[in-house]
C-alpha cells in the first residue's frame, strides 16, 4: 500500500502535462465538401496536410493516455476488490465477537442450575471469539 502512495504522484506528473500550443486551425471555417476542383487547389492540400499532422501529433499523445486509462481502471477494480473483502471480514468478525460475548454473558446466567449447558455455552463463545480474533488477523 505504502508503494501505491509512493507511485501515485508520479502518475499525477505524466498526466498532467504542459498546454499543446495552439495551432492555427485552418480548416475551422472550411466546408466539409469541397470539390474536385477545390482538392485540386496546392493551398487546400497544403492545408489537409497541415491537418493530418495535427491530428498525428494529437493521436501519439492521445495513445499514452489509453495505457494509464487501463492501468487506473484495473487498479480499481483491485482495490474494489480489496474493499469487500474487508467489510466481509469486518461483518465476521463484529458478528463472531458479538455472538460470543453474548453466549458468554448468558452462561452466567444459566448459573449452576444446569452446569453442562453454562459449560457448553462458556466453549463456543470462546470458540466465536477466537474465530473473530483470527478473522481480524488475518484480514490485515
Amino acid at each position: 500500500m505504502a508503494e501505491a502512495k509512493d507511485q501515485e504522484p508520479q502518475q499525477e506528473r505524466s498526466i498532467t502535462k504542459e498546454e499543446p500550443r495552439k495551432r492555427p486551425r485552418a480548416l475551422d471555417q472550411a466546408s466539409p465538401v469541397l470539390s474536385e476542383d477545390e482538392l485540386r487547389q496546392s493551398g487546400v492540400r497544403k492545408m489537409m496536410q497541415d491537418e493530418l499532422e495535427r491530428l498525428r501529433e494529437e493521436n501519439a499523445e492521445l495513445i499514452s493516455y489509453r495505457g494509464l486509462y487501463y492501468d487506473s481502471v484495473k487498479e480499481c477494480a483491485i482495490l474494489q476488490q480489496r474493499v469487500k473483502v474487508s467489510i466481509a471480514g469486518d461483518i465476521l468478525s463484529l458478528g463472531c465477537t458479538a455472538i460470543g460475548g453474548a453466549l458468554i454473558g448468558l452462561s452466567s446466567r444459566i448459573g449452576t442450575s444446569d452446569l453442562f449447558y453454562t459449560k457448553v455455552l462458556v466453549v463456543i463463545g470462546f470458540l466465536l471469539l477466537s474465530i473473530a480474533v483470527v478473522a481480524k488477523w488475518k484480514m490485515r
